[in-house]
């Protein structure tokens, strides 16, 4: 989001250098023109490719995180098919610590891609949920 902004300001930036240049011919001293050109010109344009670039950055860092947050989550629903507690996840990803995974799952759980169970011993237990039966399955079996 912030880097569209940043683009769309480099684009309004650029676009008034090049106004501002059209502008700058007008005037009738060669002083007035090379500072005209050079402040409603040459600034807001290189200002507004600075903002470009730096916006286009923000959104690919934007891209990337979002790509590494899609294969942990990838990573998270394979290492609980069957069922885990934070611990095992922790161990199976290599990730540094169980509460780091609790946190992880959690969010999982949040958004509805796994279901939390604790045990007789208050363990945490995570698993996918249980599929739901076809529209053309008898549901009374």
């Amino acid at each position: 989001m912030l880097g569209n902004a940043f683009v769309a300001a480099g684009a309004i930036s650029g676009a008034f250098g090049a106004v501002g240049w059209i502008a700058a011919l007008r005037h009738p001293s060669i002083l007035a023109l090379i500072v005209s050109v050079l402040c409603y010109g040459l600034v807001p344009l290189i200002g507004g490719l600075g903002f470009v670039w730096y916006g286009l950055d923000l959104i690919e860092e934007d891209q990337i995180a979002s790509t590494r947050r899609c294969a942990m989550r990838a990573a998270l629903l394979e290492a609980v098919r069957d069922g885990a507690t934070p611990a095992q996840i922790a161990l199976r990803l290599r990730i540094s610590s169980a509460r780091d995974a609790e946190n992880a799952l959690d969010d999982l759980v949040r958004h509805g891609l796994l279901e939390l169970d604790v045990t007789d011993d208050g363990e945490l237990s995570y698993h996918a949920p249980a599929p739901l039966p076809a529209s053309g399955e008898n549901r009374s079996a």
